[in-house]
């Protein structure tokens, strides 16, 4: 969410709306310095430390030139 629209408690109406409406699974990714939105994500009932994610961030490469065969 921008930081336009944050703090008004949208996230939070949609996250209780989808609780609410018994989806099976949500999973939801939060960066570690997301905080407040990690206390939000534990306040409406979601559970961490059950699945662990792994980003792999490759460096954008020097050329845009196709390889040659």
């Amino acid at each position: 969410m921008t930081r336009r629209y944050r703090r008004r408690g949208l996230s939070r109406q949609e996250l209780l709306f989808a609780t609410e409406r018994a989806c099976m699974n949500i999973l939801l990714w939060s960066g570690e310095q997301r905080r407040a939105a990690q206390a939000l994500y534990r306040a409406v009932g979601f559970n961490s430390g059950i699945e662990t994610g792994f980003v792999l961030t490759r460096p954008s490469p020097v050329s845009t030139k196709p390889l040659e065969a």
